[in-house]
């Protein structure tokens, strides 16, 4: 089977394309990946998740903007274009999801929009560059709340930066602070992801 997506303006061709007809609610799909902070499974590669948010996001963005998950299917996007190597196309449609969301005056989507550049730039190896971007981020974000749940998620980005650059003890910190919110209110992907980190982090010390 042979199936063709359009991303961008190329005409992409992928065999054995799960693009089709494989899951009766693709959008469900994506959403249920947010959720468990992974971009593919055995069963959906990574390039029918591009295919399929390049199809299902302009749909979101006729009938609800606002909706959180309009930006975090956007970072998706961006990050499953980094995995497949497209660094350069991921910055730029992180760039425009961060003009996007200045327009509409919605802070969350500039925050989602500066992590989708940070990790970008952590997967092209300029981490001066990912760290201003999760900073950035963060800063956002707190205006937002100081609580926010997507929070942690950014302090993660932020530990794994720092340890990239050497900055272990900042790292630590980062990581203790991810430890105690963890502490307070469980969440398990969150904690599977932190307990990497801090096996990076103890390999890396």
């Amino acid at each position: 089977e042979i199936s063709a997506c359009l991303v961008g303006s190329e005409m992409c061709i992928r065999d054995s394309f799960i693009c089709a007809s494989a899951t009766p609610n693709k959008l469900d799909t994506l959403k249920a990946f947010l959720r468990k902070k992974i971009l593919y499974n055995e069963y959906v590669p990574i390039d029918s998740v591009i295919c399929w948010s390049e199809n299902i996001l302009p749909v979101i963005k006729t009938n609800n903007r606002n909706d959180e998950n309009y930006f975090l299917l956007q970072l998706q996007l961006a990050n499953a274009y980094t995995l497949r190597g497209d660094i350069s196309l991921a910055i730029d449609r992180a760039r425009l999801m961060y003009e996007e969301a200045k327009e509409m005056e919605y802070d969350f989507g500039m925050v989602v929009a500066n992590q989708a550049i940070g990790d970008a730039y952590t997967i092209a190896n300029q981490c001066d560059k990912a760290l201003e971007s999760y900073q950035d981020a963060l800063k956002e974000l707190h205006l937002i709340s100081p609580h926010h749940p997507y929070h942690i998620q950014l302090l993660l980005k932020q530990s794994n930066t720092l340890q990239r650059k050497g900055q272990l003890k900042d790292a630590q910190k980062v990581l203790d602070e991810i430890k105690n919110t963890l502490g307070k209110k469980p969440d398990y992907a969150t904690t599977f992801f932190a307990t990497i980190e801090e096996a990076n982090y103890a390999i890396s010390h």
